[in-house]
């Protein structure tokens, strides 16, 4: 007489469990997809990060070019303000010999508001996003790579050394070259420095 209500409780908890298991699958599911996202994520970011070390590097090799140029003109001319670069334009460059730099000291003025190279140079800091855009345009310090205009170089004068070389002494001219490479995500950058030092001819 009771086994048409057993045979309806069983069927509600068979229900019951399928429902569970359903529920199971699909917060496995959703978690094996957030999973797979943040990897996704974690690896463009580290592929972005890669080639925008690629970048700096690269125009890092063009900066080098030119603060050689830029050395031959103060041989010549040791009061030059300006130089031509390897793509025939006039470029500017901060002379941390003289006294003024964009990087030594206490921390600076954030952002950057500079109109003037001498403003940019006592009150901006080069590690300052801002200080790559406001050093563009007329105060013309920040060059950009003709390769990918994205990536960008500042060239500092830092004055002359004597160092030993092949056990005989010379004289050489030294500069400070810092780099912002930009990968394929414009918000993926990497700033690349380097000490560049060029035989002094006079």
């Amino acid at each position: 007489m009771n086994i048409p209500n057993m045979s309806k409780q069983q069927s509600g908890y068979a229900l019951i469990i399928s429902l569970i298991l359903l529920l199971s699958m699909t917060i496995l599911g959703i978690s094996a997809m957030s999973t797979n996202s943040l990897q996704y994520k974690m690896a463009s970011n580290s592929q972005q990060k890669t080639v925008s070390l690629m970048e700096a590097e690269a125009t890092l090799r063009t900066a080098e070019v030119n603060a050689a140029l830029l050395a031959e003109v103060l041989n010549t001319t040791p009061s030059a303000t300006s130089f031509t670069d390897d793509q025939g334009d006039t470029r500017k460059f901060i002379n941390v010999k003289d006294g003024t730099t964009a990087q030594v000291g206490t921390p600076k003025a954030s952002p950057c508001s500079a109109t003037d190279q001498a403003t940019l140079e006592t009150t901006c800091d080069i590690f300052d996003p801002t200080f790559w855009t406001a050093g563009q345009g007329s105060i013309n310090v920040v060059i950009p790579d003709p390769s990918n205009a994205s990536n960008l170089y500042v060239i500092e004068y830092l004055g002359d050394k004597t160092i030993s070389f092949l056990d005989e002494p010379t004289n050489v001219r030294v500069f400070r070259i810092t780099v912002r490479g930009h990968g394929e995500d414009i918000n993926a950058v990497t700033t690349v420095q380097s000490i560049f030092m060029r035989r002094n001819a006079s």
